[in-house]
């Protein structure tokens, strides 16, 4: 089989590979733990364990250097209003420190670079586009964000388009140099999860949270005061959504509404001046019709799930870090001088807690080197068995050159 075969092969292939973290019961994912993350891929590949690999990746935001006025923090990106890693966002559009939120010590566990959490659990598909119902007497808290203004995590999710694209551009690097020792997996935004923490107070009412996505791949880090009231949580998304829930949570539901054949994509109502419309990398005139017609179907159908438009009550930005529903906590004591103390959410750190994620063909979680490694292991495998079992069949033998008529060779060599 040639190079080419294998590319329009690999075009049509219609089977999934699924990875599985191997938990039981969903009761898994209440306790946050304190294990190790583990870094391992099962399926069909069999299973890797790699060593020597850190709980927590370097980078991020220096959370020590954050500005004095939160409002700094505020920017207008390509669609719209957005809030960097480091500001809160809450009712009303107001924008805090995320140092007001929790205590100095537990900065440096906020949303570092590749971190992967202690453990994961896929859960199966919601084959359904209804959400549950809105309760007596619940407050309903729609949290909107396009994306995660967070750094990268070492959980990765994608489907098997995604795995041909880049086995497409492994076959032809492999063979323009002629080695395997190649590598070829974009570890770009669609693909692992960014996080986003949900600060959750004492609210009036049983609240309702609905956690949207606009194009998936965000992990909802829920941290709950003691006083919270979380009657129902919702993660909805136009692509794979994850979730790190309150260990108290009784109530949730998952939706990757890309995935499942909902086709819902929720979105900010577009505005005319949102620079992707206007600006001078402005998108094409079909995907501002596209960006429309999303909304106006999202629109229709979160009014029939809540009677209301979704503007109403919501929390939103274009990409977010963090956002804030409800009071802060209460001071617990004074100090010397009897002032109180600061009072502060207790955070709890992704590899130290258990989460959810839905379902996808492939699911991994490592450290950057791991992951490329996993991709190119796996890429290698599906190329093999469609080469029959044999690998050196992508690097055929050169053609030899057809032997020269002996009048012609004789007088190119008397030239």
């Amino acid at each position: 089989m040639q190079p080419s075969q294998i590319l329009l092969a690999l075009a049509g292939i219609g089977f999934a590979f699924w990875f599985i973290s191997g938990m039981e019961g969903p009761e898994a994912a209440a306790d946050g733990g304190g294990a190790a993350p583990r870094d391992t891929a099962f399926g069909i590949f069999g299973s890797r364990e790699p060593a020597g690999l850190t709980a927590i990746g370097g980078g991020g935001t220096d959370f020590g250097r954050l500005p004095d006025d939160p409002a700094a923090l505020v920017f207008t990106g390509e669609y719209g209003f957005s809030v960097a890693e480091g500001g809160v966002l809450g009712a009303g559009g107001n924008v805090r420190l995320l140092t007001d939120y929790i205590a100095p010590d537990a900065l440096p566990g906020v949303n570092k670079k590749d971190v992967r959490p202690a453990d994961y659990q896929i859960l199966p598909p919601e084959a359904v586009c209804d959400l549950r119902p809105l309760g007596e007497g619940e407050e309903l808290v729609p949290v909107l964000a396009r994306g995660a203004f967070s750094a990268a995590t070492g959980l990765h999710s994608f489907d098997i388009a995604y795995f041909v694209e880049t086995t497409e551009h492994f076959v032809r690097r492999a063979v323009d140099s002629r080695s395997l020792e190649v590598r070829h997996y974009s570890t770009d935004p669609r693909r692992p999860f960014h996080v986003i923490d949900v600060f959750v107070g004492a609210t009036e009412a049983p609240v309702y949270l609905l956690l949207q996505s606009g194009r998936g791949n965000v992990l909802w880090n829920i941290v709950a005061d003691e006083r919270a009231n979380i009657a129902h949580v919702a993660v909805i998304g136009g692509g794979p959504v994850g979730l790190n829930p309150p260990p108290e949570l009784e109530s949730v539901e998952m939706h990757d509404f890309g995935r499942n054949g909902c086709g819902i994509v929720p979105s900010m109502k577009p505005q005319a001046e949102w620079e992707a419309f206007t600006g001078h990398e402005r998108i094409s005139d079909e995907a501002v019709k596209q960006v429309y017609r999303e909304h106006f179907d999202y629109t229709g159908w979160y009014e029939k799930q809540f009677g209301r438009r979704p503007e109403a009550g919501q929390i939103a930005g274009a990409s977010l870090a963090h956002v804030a529903i409800g009071a802060m906590p209460v001071p617990q004591g004074n100090d010397e001088t009897g002032a109180p103390l600061p009072a502060y959410f207790d955070y709890r750190p992704l590899h130290l807690s258990t989460v959810y994620v839905t379902d996808n063909d492939f699911v991994l979680a490592g450290a950057p080197d791991t992951i490329r490694e996993l991709a190119r292991d796996m890429q290698i495998a599906t190329v093999t068995e469609m080469l029959g079992g044999n690998i050196a069949r992508l690097f055929p033998e050169p053609v030899p050159e057809a032997p020269q008529p002996l009048a012609l060779a004789e007088s190119e060599a008397a030239q």
